[in-house]
């Protein structure tokens, strides 16, 4: 085994003549392979277990030569990799690189990765079924458990048997436990690599010299409850495994006896006392020694001295179990204190190592811990040092709660308005509605029809007239131009030569689009609705696709984002004066405030500088992304 802190076990299935896969490790890298392909070479042709041995050897060329490691530069170099790959060839990849404590993740081709943390267990990152390359970081704890899959392995496993399997602790055990639900399908495109991270010592790896094995033992799983997945982004409805905070025990009271009333003890000596008095007599004693109350007979020296010894011994007793009830009372207060204290801990800083990973897990995290401290903090002494703890932990929680509500509040800072083309050019053109852009040019629609201006020399012209009734929306995929019309549907433009263009129905059956705000197109169509929700088309066709893990609803949503490079969703939240972001799975990731995003008029999303401008007022504001 390579000398890493991860201790890792491979799960592969037989491969066939239409599929072929791998699970591969070099030093801190580690990945899960699969091709698939419906073409079947002939005699002499080249199998899929050569072009996966090509795949292998470039990707550790542009892996290994890499001066520095971060989530770009090895992205980049998965996607020189993923390049070579033949169109008629299906590639489902995951792929992780551990830096320390961080964890890099990639995937492409319905690739995924599953994290177990705790008594959590949820997906971390999951790749759609195109090419598109998805990436995710964050850290890893101790014990932390990542399998890594590919799409396939996903179809012969049920998420219900990996749950089940995730009860071992060990790689080897889960993967044995794996094997015969493998070769129960002819599945040749399942594979799976199981870490298990331990903190040690790492030493840079260089690449193998050998080529990685092709035999691999199998490995295999039981079945138990279902995991959900949450992208993906850890699970969408994860596992209850928050330890109630139960009521302290309390310790039996010892029985006490009333310490105001005292039977006098003895009898009157004198015969005559006896006959002319009660046989008994009750004294009164307050809290402590007292006086005597005045009896109508002299008491003897030694009645006083038993009462005076009966009220010393009451005071002592008295005292004594005072004392211990305190004492006792005092022991629950802490036990309650460490109890109460741990757990909000607990959540609080697994929120924070989960932020990167999975924030609405994250953010479920945070809201248990505010769950715990919000129902125990009223039985503390105000003022006392639990209480003031408490409070400390309380404001760091409802920090990043509200992160997850209304947005982190950040600082929108006014540039030059030239460091966004794109919002130049709509302060230029004040009469355009839309605007959308590539590489070369910047498209926006206004009453004539749609223009574009040379982001190269700044020239402009008319490319489409206008053929619709009420504009909703501008985007573009390669050279295609489409336009929203809020009541036919979308109009799809194909240029046919330079300066001509083509218009089809990109819907067969267009639907009902009268309240929608914008759209933006990364392959698929997402059109914004004004209540919030986003719809989304592929090809004409509806998606399954819902916003999820934003808790306070949107208000007055004006813009919409994305495009085939971008990781996420963008989206213009001005009555909440917030750019929410979403994974491209409607799945919250994070959300950013500032004032000036409440009369914003458009933005422009610059991932790979990790800046979002705004143009709000006449002027351009930069946010920086966390």
């Amino acid at each position: 085994m390579a000398e890493t802190n991860l201790n890792f076990s491979k799960v592969v299935a037989t491969p066939t003549p239409g599929a072929w896969s791998q699970a591969y490790s070099a030093g801190r890298l580690f990945a899960a392979f699969s091709l698939e392909t419906d073409i079947i070479p002939e005699a002499g042709g080249e199998h899929l277990n050569s072009i996966g041995k090509d795949l292998i050897s470039t990707l550790e060329s542009e892996f290994f030569t890499l001066e520095k490691k971060d989530l770009q530069s090895i992205k980049q170099a998965i996607t020189t990799t993923v390049g070579k790959i033949r169109e008629d060839i299906k590639l489902s990849m995951i792929l992780c690189y551990l830096s320390e404590n961080v964890l890099y993740l990639f995937a492409t081709g319905g690739g995924k990765a599953v994290l177990k943390s705790g008594d959590k267990i949820g997906t971390v990152l999951e790749a759609d079924e195109t090419q598109t390359i998805k990436s995710a970081s964050g850290y890893v704890q101790e014990e932390d458990i990542i399998i890594l899959e590919t799409k396939s392995f996903q179809k012969v496993i049920p998420q219900s048997i990996l749950a089940s399997s995730l009860d071992h602790n060990n790689p080897e055990d889960i993967a044995e436990s794996l094997a015969p639900h493998l070769h129960e399908k002819p599945e040749g495109a399942a594979s799976s690599i199981i870490l298990l991270y331990k903190k040690a010592g790492l030493e840079e790896m260089t690449p193998p010299s050998e080529e990685p094995e092709t035999e691999i033992e199998d490995e295999a799983l039981e079945e138990k409850e279902q995991i959900t997945s949450s992208d993906q982004t850890l699970a969408k409805t994860p596992p209850e495994d928050i330890d109630q905070v139960s009521e302290p025990v309390q310790e039996p009271q010892p029985e006490t006896f009333p310490i105001d009333e005292v039977e006098e003890a003895m009898e009157p000596t004198s015969p005559f006392l006896s006959d002319q008095l009660p046989r008994r007599r009750r004294v009164s004693f307050g809290f402590g020694l007292g006086l005597v109350k005045r009896l109508p007979y002299p008491l003897s020296h030694r009645r006083r001295v038993a009462l005076t010894i009966a009220g010393v011994l009451i005071v002592l007793i008295a005292a004594s179990a005072f004392l211990a009830l305190t004492g006792r009372q005092s022991q629950a207060d802490k036990e309650l204190f460490e109890s109460v204290i741990t757990s909000a801990q607990e959540k609080y800083d697994e929120g924070q190592n989960l932020k990167d990973l999975n924030a609405p897990l994250a953010q479920e995290s945070f809201r248990e811990a505010k769950k715990i401290l919000d129902e125990n903090k009223d039985r503390f002494r105000q003022g006392s040092t639990e209480d003031k703890q408490i409070e400390d932990l309380l404001a760091q929680v409802n920090k990043e709660v509200s992160a997850s509500t209304d947005g982190q509040i950040v600082s929108a800072k006014e540039v030059e308005k030239s460091e966004s083309k794109l919002l130049l050019v709509e302060i230029d053109n004040p009469k355009a509605t839309y605007f959308a852009q590539n590489e070369d040019f910047i498209y926006f629609v206004d009453s004539s029809g749609v223009s574009r201006i040379d982001k190269g020399n700044n020239e402009k012209e008319q490319i489409i007239k206008k053929d619709w009734k009420e504009e909703g929306g501008i985007g573009l995929f390669g050279s295609n131009v489409y336009v929203l019309d809020r009541r036919d549907g979308i109009l799809k433009f194909v240029g046919a030569s330079e300066s001509a263009y083509n218009k089809t129905d990109y819907f067969s059956e267009a639907p009902d689009l009268g309240s929608s705000i914008a759209m933006a197109i990364d392959g698929s169509v997402y059109i914004l609705l004004d209540d919030g929700s986003i719809k989304k088309y592929t090809r004409g066709k509806e998606d399954s696709f819902s916003v999820s893990g934003v808790e306070k609803a949107m208000s007055k949503p004006s813009r919409i984002a994305t495009n085939e490079d971008s990781d996420n969703i963008y989206i213009l939240d001005n009555g909440n004066s917030r750019v929410i972001v979403l994974d491209k799975d409607g799945k919250f990731v994070s959300a950013y405030s500032a004032g000036v995003i409440k009369n914003a008029k458009d933005l422009d999303v610059d991932e790979t500088g990790k800046k979002i401008f705004i143009l709000s007022g006449g002027k351009v504001y930069q946010i920086d992304l966390k």
